[in-house]
């Protein structure tokens, strides 16, 4: 199974997850008549992990998770609840990212999210 696919299936298959998204979370990138709110996924690094002898057998992955919704609470809400699914899960979150924005402002689509490592 693909890192996209571990990720997807976790926050698909939890219900706090899936109560505020469905089932719209996408690989990479989605099209802009996707309705609000929705996660995109991108693997940002992969390392192998090497031991004397060479490869161990294992990557380190690293998968950031943007949450776009129609409000920065949302965005921020639903992204605590997905990385509260994926470390559940055993998953690491190694960053949490949120824009800054000017709140007299209104782009009427706000993006936050997070990174996550896994070992696979």
């Amino acid at each position: 199974m693909t890192e996209f696919n571990l990720v997807h299936d976790a926050l698909v298959n939890d219900s706090a997850t899936a109560a505020l998204l469905g089932d719209r979370v996408r690989p990479v990138q989605t099209v802009q008549e996707d309705p609000l709110p929705y996660a995109v996924l991108s693997l940002v690094d992969v390392q192998p992990a090497n031991s004397l002898s060479g490869f161990a057998g294992l990557d380190m992955s690293e998968m950031q998770v943007d949450v776009w919704a129609s409000s920065m609470l949302d965005a921020d809400t639903i992204a605590r609840t997905a990385r509260r699914a994926l470390e559940a899960q055993g998953y690491t979150c190694v960053r949490h990212i949120t824009d800054f924005f000017d709140a007299q402002l209104d782009p009427g689509i706000y993006r936050t999210g997070f990174v996550i490592r896994l070992f696979l």
